[in-house]
């Protein structure tokens, strides 16, 4: 039973340890927690499952963060699938 009990405290220790960096850290743009981690180029970012909501339908599904001259964009992956169609259907009038 000791043993069990001391498993249990050490798992719960170490998902609190690194599972906890959203908690800690607030988001980027509202101040909410939990938050995600987004890797940037000057390091990570934190959005809220709110802020970080795709960009063009709205999905708080799994997104993307692209950094853009307009600021951070969010794309889920159906959207970014039909993003891809679009510009290569474009391309393929100037070739």
């Amino acid at each position: 039973m000791k043993k069990m009990f001391a498993f249990a405290a050490a798992l719960t220790a170490s998902a609190l340890l690194f599972g906890s960096c959203g908690l800690i850290n607030p988001c980027r743009e509202c101040g909410a927690r939990p938050s995600r981690g987004f890797k940037t180029d000057s390091g990570t970012v934190y959005y809220c499952e709110h802020c970080s909501a795709c960009s063009i339908c709205g999905s708080t599904g799994n997104t993307t963060l692209y950094s853009t001259l307009l600021g951070d964009l969010f794309v889920c992956e159906d959207c970014s699938g039909q993003i891809s169609d679009v510009t290569d259907a474009i391309g393929g009038l100037f070739e």
